[in-house]
């Protein structure tokens, strides 16, 4: 649901104990969305040396940022529950919104990991193993 669809000034507030949940999960999400992002630049170090490295690297490294930008972006929304008065539903929705954002992108990852998985696998069965022969032939 798009976080458009709620008004601000829901007029609803949460208690305290709940905006204490939201404290600790705000605080969590912005350190692994901090960490993440912070990572996904720090991965992108190998190509100051070798500018090949970018074609391994520069996936992981724009995964790592965007998850982070993302996961950072939600912990904001988060946060704003507790920081705010009279918009709780609005903020709780938005940030709901950034994590199916989340979500969405790593489940299509995994499904891509696994067929390719998959692939790998019957190619190696079809081949009879002669594909790793090819690619280690001494580890006999």
């Amino acid at each position: 649901m798009p976080m458009n669809d709620h008004a601000p000034n829901d007029g609803y507030e949460f208690s305290g104990a709940q905006n204490n949940v939201f404290t600790s999960l705000a605080s969590a999400m912005k350190f692994v969305g901090i960490v993440s992002t912070i990572l996904g630049g720090l991965s992108l170090t190998p190509v100051l040396f070798s500018p090949v490295t970018l074609l391994v690297n520069g996936p992981q490294a724009a995964l790592l940022i965007v998850i982070g930008i993302w996961t950072t972006r939600a912990s904001n929304s988060v946060q704003a529950i507790v920081d705010t008065q009279g918009n709780d539903i609005h903020h709780l929705m938005t940030a709901m919104d950034g994590l199916s954002k989340l979500y969405r992108l790593q489940r299509a990852l995994m499904i891509l990991g696994l067929v390719l998985m998959l692939i790998l696998v019957a190619v190696l069965v079809v081949s009879g193993g002669a594909i790793l022969a090819t690619i280690a032939p001494n580890a006999n």
